[in-house]
This record gives C-alpha cells, sequence and structure tokens, in this order.
C-alpha cells in the first residue's frame, strides 16, 4: 500500500518503516498484549502482526500439558495454558485471528487499489 501512495520509491522507503514500526510494537511482538496503553488499543486490532502473532502462538502451546523445567525457576510456566495467559492471548481466539488476518488483506488490498485509482486521476 505505501507504494501506491508514494510518488518515488525514495519516498516509500522513508514512510513505509513509520507506517510499520507501530503495527510491530503493537502486535504483541515486543509489547504484551495485554499492556497496550488502553488510549492505544486501537492500533492493536489494525496490526496483522498481532493476528498473525496471536495464531502461531496459539498453535504452538495449545496442546502443551506440561513445561518441564528445574524448580529453581521460579517464573517457569506449568503449560502452554500459562503460557497463553501471560501473553494476554485466548486460544479460542484462533479462527477469528485467520478470518482478521483474510479482513485486512482484503481491505488493504482495496485501499491501494483506490489510492492508484486517485493517483491515475490525479495525472490526467
Amino acid at each position: 500500500m505505501v507504494s501506491c501512495i508514494a510518488t518515488r520509491a525514495s519516498v516509500a522507503l522513508s514512510i513505509a518503516p513509520t507506517m510499520m514500526v507501530p503495527f510491530v510494537l503493537f502486535g504483541g511482538l515486543f509489547l504484551n498484549a495485554g499492556s497496550v496503553p488502553v488510549y492505544l488499543i486501537w492500533l492493536k486490532y489494525l496490526s496483522w502482526f498481532y493476528y498473525g502473532n496471536e495464531a502461531v502462538v496459539i498453535t504452538q502451546w495449545k496442546d502443551i500439558d506440561t513445561i518441564y523445567c528445574n524448580r529453581e525457576n521460579s517464573t517457569c510456566p506449568e503449560n502452554g495454558a500459562a503460557v497463553l495467559r501471560s501473553l494476554g492471548f485466548d486460544e479460542g481466539n484462533f479462527w477469528m485471528d485467520i478470518l482478521a488476518l483474510m479482513g485486512l488483506v482484503i481491505i488493504f488490498r482495496i485501499l491501494a487499489y483506490l489510492a492508484l485509482l486517485a493517483k491515475t486521476f490525479n495525472r490526467k
């Protein structure tokens, strides 16, 4: 979508990081999904990283019944459900995450198409 908005490649290269960093930051890769401030929570729901990360984490941890670790480490979660809770994810959100990813793909494609369309009409 950035390449559809930008007029030159150098402009796209300077716009892309400013658009991507909030999605990565609020997507749960660097910030725990439950620790996002209330006034910025809407960014989490626009991030494809959030839905992809939650779906991958659910797939990875949902069937883990026991995590073996030494008792010297008191922060060791006991099972996969505890890992999901600690990250602020819900196992029941898996299919919603898949649908949200598909929806975001469609929405961003439509926005890119509209940006290209507007760019075409502005040149005439």
